[in-house]
């Protein structure tokens, strides 16, 4: 005769109720933390458009109207030493180069300041 009022029957009923309410509920969390998690990459790919659109466009801005433009130049072998065609170190200061012309054994750049 089996015993349904038994320590073992609750515990083994109340284990399977308690796996199926987590397993129910563990594909839910799964799901809304993969839906999370494609909104905020969804929203910082926008975020990151956005900001570079921005500063394209600011940079844009002061080629065409000439602003914060400066000259320098430089020794063919300093400029070598330490340009990477985007950006120089002058005198402690870090530039973003607009242009440069190499001429003979001189670079003469326009930079934003």
């Amino acid at each position: 005769m089996k015993h349904y009022h038994s320590f073992s029957y609750f515990y083994t009923t109340f284990m399977h109720s308690l796996f199926s309410a987590v397993k129910k509920a563990s594909h839910f969390i799964i799901g809304f933390l993969l839906l999370l998690s494609f909104g905020i990459s969804g929203l910082l790919y926008v975020l990151y458009d956005v900001a570079q659109y921005i500063d394209k466009r600011e940079a844009q801005e002061h080629i065409t109207a000439r602003e914060h433009l400066q000259v320098i130049k430089l020794s063919l072998r300093d400029f070598r030493a330490s340009a990477d065609t985007r950006e120089i170190r002058v005198g402690g200061r870090l530039y973003d180069i607009s242009s440069y012309i190499i001429g003979n054994d001189s670079v003469t750049m326009l930079v934003f300041s």
